[in-house]
């Protein structure tokens, strides 16, 4: 390749971002891309392939797109428009593509952890935690509270281990520990504090 084609070819960056939020139907990416304004931006593609499924599902983007909420009919998990009867949006690992024209050319792509009906369970438990406070005894409350901490870095952890450390097997493993604490305190099984 010349150097005048070299020169001649767009210099975009694309990003793209999820945002966490603790609406578990939704799951929400935006576009932070920095396009080169000499060349036009066309064929915006998205991809998506949710925890449980074997195929991408594909979303044609308007050419100025900020941002596309999904939710399970957008993403092909269930069956319905109804806001109302939306469902939740599984836990794990969504493997994301972002592609512009040329799309081979221009791509990004990465795994995105999420963790949000697991967050959902760890906030409810610590306020279940905080409404008993006073029942406990000091010693009691200072256990659990090192469990809460450990539980919500082995969760930190696992979006770590997906996202930075590409390691899906760690970051589901990092899953379950973490699922497997909240249950156990639920379950009335934390034997941290000895009595």
């Amino acid at each position: 390749m010349s150097l005048l084609a070299f020169l001649l070819l767009p210099m975009h960056e694309l990003d793209i971002t999820y945002h966490n939020t603790y609406n578990c139907k939704t799951l929400r990416i935006e576009d932070n891309s920095i396009y080169d304004d000499k060349f036009e931006v066309k064929n915006s593609i998205l991809e998506i392939k949710a925890p449980g499924q074997n195929c991408f599902t594909f979303f044609d983007l308007k050419k100025d797109w900020k941002s596309i909420t999904l939710n399970c009919a957008s993403l092909k998990l269930c069956c319905t428009k109804q806001p109302c009867k939306l469902t939740i949006l599984p836990d794990g690992i969504y493997e994301i593509k972002f592609s512009i024209d040329p799309n081979i050319k221009y791509m990004v792509e990465f795994n995105h952890m999420r963790v949000c009906k697991l967050m959902s369970n760890y906030i409810k438990l610590i306020g279940l935690y905080l409404s008993n406070k006073t029942s406990n005894t000091n010693k009691e409350n200072e256990e659990i509270e090192k469990e809460f901490t450990a539980i919500k870095d082995i969760i930190d952890a696992s979006v770590y281990a997906v996202e930075e450390l590409l390691d899906n097997s760690l970051g589901i493993d990092l899953y379950e520990q973490a699922s497997k604490r909240i249950n156990d305190i639920n379950n009335g099984n934390f034997t941290g504090c000895c009595k």
